[in-house]
């Protein structure tokens, strides 16, 4: 399908070029009124190379991505189906869109072609930018008048280590948002992936952080080298650390009582919980596996502050 998907595409590129659009089309001109043939000629025309665009950036993205594919020996034929679709909708969006901005494209031609070659260029870009468009009383999923407030939605590519590509891939196993990533299974991820235990269980790591943070006190706990649940939760284990972190969870002052609570209910979540045993049993692993090379000061330093922090009390 992709092969076929990519020849008709190719042709029609190489025909838009050439074709003099002196009759009128539909899904070229759709509802605007023209006065005259060669407004009508140069706004289908326009359109065409819109359409073009998207589809020569959703061919060259998923080139990449079966490359990609390739090189890591987990090609599927799904890939193929996927990356079909992908190239399909990048052409609807970029047709609806031309579309609906309707003329003000005109005097922008060469930016609409670098949008419409950056929606197949980037997967989710156009329906994202589609998406914006609507009115917003179609976006809420009921007549909740605070949906705005409640609703979230955290890109994947907000973790460090996840590109398009990877995104994309994430997205076959049905884990298109952050929140997902936060509450995924590591080791079945790791089974049905080509990517390592280490890698996945950072980025789920991540996500916890970000969905318990949000994605302002997230940036700041990235300047404070805090950069996933485990250094936020290392770091509560301290009286120092705890004052460290306060800014984290409030703007107002808080006592160290309030925070401690505050870490219990952080780590008593049930993936939080779930995602540090995981870690402890694979550290354990390697301590028994390398018992020569590998010392954890960190940890026989918490293990002295805790001692003196039970003397002074």
């Amino acid at each position: 399908m992709f092969i076929i998907l990519s020849m008709i595409g190719f042709f029609l590129v190489l025909e838009a070029m050439r074709y003099p659009f002196t009759e009128t089309n539909l899904l070229m001109l759709g509802l605007q009124s023209s006065t005259t043939a060669d407004v009508s000629a140069n706004y289908q025309k326009v359109t065409a190379l819109i359409v073009c665009a998207g589809f020569l950036g959703a061919y060259v993205w998923s080139t990449k991505y079966l490359i990609l594919r390739v090189a890591n020996l987990d090609l599927t034929p799904i890939d193929f189906l996927q990356v079909s679709a992908h190239i399909i909708l990048t052409i609807l969006i970029a047709g609806i869109l031309r579309h609906f901005e309707g003329s003000a494209l005109e005097f922008a031609a060469s930016g609409a072609l670098l949008l419409a070659f950056l929606f197949g260029l980037f997967p989710g870009l156009g329906v994202a930018t589609l998406w914006d468009r609507l009115p917003g009383r179609l976006k809420s999923k009921g007549a909740i008048s605070q949906y705005r407030e409640i609703a979230r939605d955290f890109p994947l590519d907000l973790l460090d280590g996840i590109d398009s590509s990877k995104k994309f891939r994430l997205e076959s196993y049905e884990i298109t948002d952050v929140q997902i990533m936060a509450t995924a299974n590591p080791v079945q991820l790791f089974v049905s992936t080509p990517y390592n235990l280490a890698l996945i269980l950072d980025w789920i790591a991540q996500a916890q952080l970000l969905v318990i943070l949000g994605p302002e006190k997230f940036l700041e706990a990235r300047a404070m080298c805090i950069r996933n649940i485990h250094d936020f939760l290392d770091a509560a284990e301290t009286v120092g650390g705890r004052a460290y972190i306060m800014p984290l969870l409030s703007t107002s002052p808080m006592s160290d009582q309030i925070i401690k609570e505050r870490i219990i209910s952080i780590s008593s979540g049930i993936h939080v919980r779930f995602l540090r045993e995981i870690c402890f049993a694979l550290s354990n692993i390697e301590r028994r596996a390398f018992p020569y090379q590998i010392s954890d000061n960190r940890n026989d330093a918490k293990d002295e502050s805790v001692k003196r922090e039970e003397d002074a009390a």
